[in-house]
């Protein structure tokens, strides 16, 4: 760039002097240290039946009002009907509560980073050959 042809009465802008503008966010997203970042894809819960030796990618919903992601508990019922409980290891997970102790609706359980959620079910009838007996 070529100097020569700058005004000389005009100076360079004194960056403290000049208003940043402020990121714009969803009317619904209150600014938030934990708020992810725009375009940022949602992370993966993984939920594994041993009961049914079936493994199933729920991707976890950040929740506004809690300000952390969760699994919403339909989403799990979607795939086991017969869900009883979910455990991390041997900890039974429960349902977010607020304040009071009351479980939030819709009810659902905070994401469990690089953890996976082992899925409990309640009359599961298992199919065993004549060789099991």
């Amino acid at each position: 760039m070529r100097t020569d042809l700058k005004d000389p009465d005009l100076k360079d802008p004194d960056p403290k002097d000049t208003e940043q503008p402020s990121p714009i966010l969803p009317a619904y997203a209150a600014p938030s240290p934990v708020t992810p970042a725009y375009g940022t894809p949602p992370p993966v819960q993984r939920f594994f039946s041993p009961a049914l030796k079936r493994q199933i990618n729920i991707k976890a919903r950040f929740d506004t009002k809690t300000g952390v992601y969760v699994i919403l508990w339909m989403d799990v019922q979607r795939f086991f009907q017969n869900i009883s409980i979910v455990r991390a290891g041997d900890v039974a997970v429960g349902f977010m509560t607020d304040d009071n102790l009351n479980v939030l609706e819709p009810p659902r359980i905070e994401y469990h980073q690089g953890s996976d959620l082992i899925v409990v079910l309640e009359n599961v009838v298992v199919w065993c050959p004549s060789v099991c007996v």
